[in-house]
């Protein structure tokens, strides 16, 4: 599927947030965030919305969000979404979003780099992990610990930097350079709880 090298945008007239999070809701249905008793909707996906909204996106942005990880982890296929209505830069920027099968973490994140819209949804993906991370560290044994710190961190700081090659609002510029910093922050309390920073 060809990516546009443009913000996800459909016709003015076109909500898709409800029919999404129904989507979602339905797909995600008795799924819990990450072997926690979470449930993933409400504990994932309802504060990144909330995040995203609050940032002054557009309805397509809030639909991606609430879509974007049921091809990867649940039933769905890009086609099922296409029958359910969704234009067709929605359902390209969850393709993009979406780690296919035998597909490395690094790959796909070159196809999220060039997506204005799904660079920008993964950094608030990637920061509600982190901070998932980190309310969840008591769960957790030490070295998943640190290498959900360096993944999640790590994927934000260079999200981060590669987003302003992209026509940014105010609110989304402010938002980044805030979330980058946070990033830095947790790898460098990592790095000092490893011993090696000082």
């Amino acid at each position: 599927m060809n990516y546009p090298f443009m913000p996800i945008v459909t016709s003015p007239e076109y909500n898709a947030i409800g029919p999404a999070e129904a989507i979602a809701r339905e797909l995600h249905a008795d799924q819990y965030y990450y072997g926690t008793g979470f449930d993933f909707v409400d504990y994932h996906l309802t504060p990144s919305v909330r995040t995203i909204r609050g940032l002054g996106s557009d309805a397509a942005d809030e639909a991606v969000f609430w879509l974007h990880d049921t091809v990867e982890d649940t039933g769905a296929t890009l086609g099922y979404l296409e029958e359910r209505g969704f234009p067709q830069a929605i359902v390209a920027a969850v393709d993009c979003l979406t780690i296919r099968p035998d597909e490395s973490d690094e790959s796909n994140m070159q196809r999220v780099l060039v997506h204005p819209g799904a660079s920008r949804l993964k950094i608030v993906d990637a920061e509600r992990n982190l901070i998932a991370t980190q309310e969840l560290q008591s769960t957790m044994n030490p070295e998943d610990y640190h290498n959900c710190i360096r993944k999640y961190a790590g994927k934000l700081i260079l999200l981060a930097g590669r987003s302003f090659d992209h026509n940014l609002t105010l609110p989304w510029s402010a938002y980044i350079q805030t979330r980058a910093a946070f990033a830095r922050k947790a790898l460098h309390e990592l790095y000092i709880d490893e011993g090696i920073a000082a």
